[in-house]
């Protein structure tokens, strides 16, 4: 009797750690959302045959598979060709190896390469979407552990070695990846042609530790080539975009040793030296703000002195639209204070 016990005790408390790594891994899962940062804008004047313009000028009918398939073609294509040329011998990389992320003939990872930079090795994971396709937030897709259970799926089919999938698991984790978005859709230019663009979009974990050292990654690996990217399109690229990017050339300064990248530099100041009125109002709250981070001050720095946390004057950098009915007239006022000189500055931008 003791001894039946003492087994059914036994077996109670294996499946109550199991239940209670399972919750731990879910929580964790739920920890990291997976925010896309638009960083930079490509266009492919001359796309891939499978790219169809009538397919982007309005939404596929529900029944028409088809059209569907061909976008998705599309934006696999569009992805693969940028991922291709950025991660190049010409941009510093060596050993750049596609791997088979996916677990069927359509679910997985889209795009799964492992590369060399710097004496460093690194893993690619890459999402390509089209048209008005966005990552699924009911599973977190893009995060570290949505792309960890894909790398299971696809080594259990055999789509994956055992090395290529281990290798990628500890990418994962010690932030030696690169996670991004590649969205592919159909633009208009100022002359009325349309033509296809994409816009790229790395992923960095909200969590600090495993942030830093994805930063550390992206920085040493693909932060200059997508800079330099920016600087041949200069024309496409949109202020959310400028903004972010010199965000992060920022960042990358502060985690990479010397020698640190050059920051991207704006001319800000109007050549007949005319100031502009600028009142408060939230876009130009949300302007003010992402135009003191560019010139060095971070969210901290910002926050010093007022009634506010670092964590809101973040959200209102990031999105014009951030608690759209709270009024910030006395951050603004402050702001205008205590940065006199760079305020003044900012009313030479149109």
């Amino acid at each position: 009797m003791y001894k039946m016990y003492k087994k059914l005790t036994l077996c109670f408390l294996l499946l109550l750690s199991i239940f209670i790594q399972s919750s731990l891994a879910m929580q964790d899962h739920w920890r990291e959302r997976a925010n896309p940062v638009p960083v930079l804008s490509v266009p492919f004047y001359h796309a891939p045959e499978v790219c169809r313009q009538p397919d982007f000028v309005t939404t596929c009918n529900n029944r028409d598979q088809a059209c569907k398939t061909r976008k998705e073609k599309c934006g696999d294509a569009v992805g693969a060709s940028f991922n291709e040329t950025l991660l190049s011998v010409e941009n510093g990389i060596s050993r750049m190896t596609v791997h088979n992320g996916k677990y069927d003939s359509i679910h997985g990872i889209d795009d799964y390469r492992s590369a060399e930079k710097a004496g460093m090795q690194f893993h690619y994971f890459g999402e390509n979407k089209a048209h008005t396709s966005q990552l699924d937030r009911r599973t977190n897709q893009q995060s570290n552990e949505w792309d960890r259970n894909r790398l299971i799926r696809a080594y259990n089919v055999g789509n994956l070695s055992y090395e290529d999938y281990s290798r990628g698991i500890e990418a994962l984790e010690t932030g030696k990846a690169i996670r991004a978005v590649s969205h592919t859709t159909l633009v208009s230019d100022r002359q009325g042609s349309q033509h296809f663009q994409m816009v790229f979009k790395p992923i960095f974990s909200n969590i600090p530790e495993r942030r830093q050292a994805e930063l550390q990654t992206y920085c040493t690996t693909i932060h200059e080539p997508i800079k330099s990217y920016a600087h041949q399109y200069p024309h496409v690229q949109t202020p959310e975009q400028q903004n972010n990017l010199a965000r992060l050339d920022l960042e990358c300064q502060a985690v990479l040793p010397s020698p640190a990248p050059v920051s991207l530099k704006y001319d800000y100041f109007d050549p007949m030296g005319v100031c502009y009125v600028k009142r408060y109002n939230r876009e130009n709250l949300h302007k003010l703000l992402n135009f003191l981070n560019v010139r060095g001050y971070t969210q901290y720095s910002i926050a010093q002195g007022t009634l506010w946390g670092i964590g809101t004057i973040d959200n209102l950098m990031r999105s014009v639209n951030y608690s759209p009915t709270a009024n910030y007239q006395a951050l603004w006022n402050h702001l205008e204070s205590k940065f006199s000189e760079e305020f003044a500055l900012w009313t030479t931008i149109p």
